[in-house]
């Protein structure tokens, strides 16, 4: 009885840790969720648009909804990271950078692995591309399997005329499952 009340405690207190389900699998408790709900009230609507736009591959409409978002609630990192891999995807690099520098400058956080590969993409365009090695690198040690970073590695690094390890990394996310190159059009296809 006891170890069920602790457990109704600790999923209802809003915490910033995550907590460990029976399969192994993490979330935010109860409490965290209902938070970030309160949080989100003045643009629940807007947030909804552009979750829907986004999962429709509607990037550029996603974008604008989110941006609205961010005008009413500026504190919530997760839409400037839904605004700017959005803005990323259509290309639209310019906004991309700008929410990226407002971003950085705002939000003194842990990155996570998509903001480094956000970061990642942006310093492609500006063809920063050791920076952009260094952002896929820190990337690939948060998730070492993920598709679109081993892509955006294996670009960087044939750009910098690493082919070796290019090679490498782009024949290992075929082998996990790419069959093309979501930021630039880069096939992944090997030619040899």
């Amino acid at each position: 009885r006891r170890q069920r009340q602790m457990c109704i405690r600790d999923s209802i207190i809003p915490k910033n840790t995550q907590i460990q389900l029976h399969d192994g699998t993490f979330t935010n408790n109860d409490g965290k969720q209902l938070v970030h709900l309160w949080n989100i009230r003045k643009i629940y609507s807007s947030h909804e648009k552009g979750l829907a736009h986004y999962d429709k591959k509607e990037f550029l409409k996603a974008a604008k909804f989110f941006e609205e978002c961010i005008v009413v609630t500026p504190d919530n990192p997760e839409l400037y990271r839904l605004a700017i891999s959005s803005y990323l995807v259509e290309k639209k690099d310019a906004k991309a950078v700008k929410l990226q520098e407002a971003y950085s400058t705002k939000f003194d956080i842990v990155r996570d692995v998509y903001d480094y590969t956000n970061v990642g993409i942006i310093e492609i365009h500006k063809k920063n591309y050791t920076k952009a090695l260094e952002a896929f690198e820190e990337a690939l040690l948060l998730n070492p399997n993920m598709i679109e970073i081993l892509n955006n590695h294996g670009f960087i690094l044939g750009i910098l005329e690493r082919h070796e390890e290019a090679i490498s990394q782009l024949d290992k996310a075929i082998s996990i499952g790419a069959v093309s190159y979501t930021h630039l059009t880069l096939p992944t296809k090997r030619i040899v």
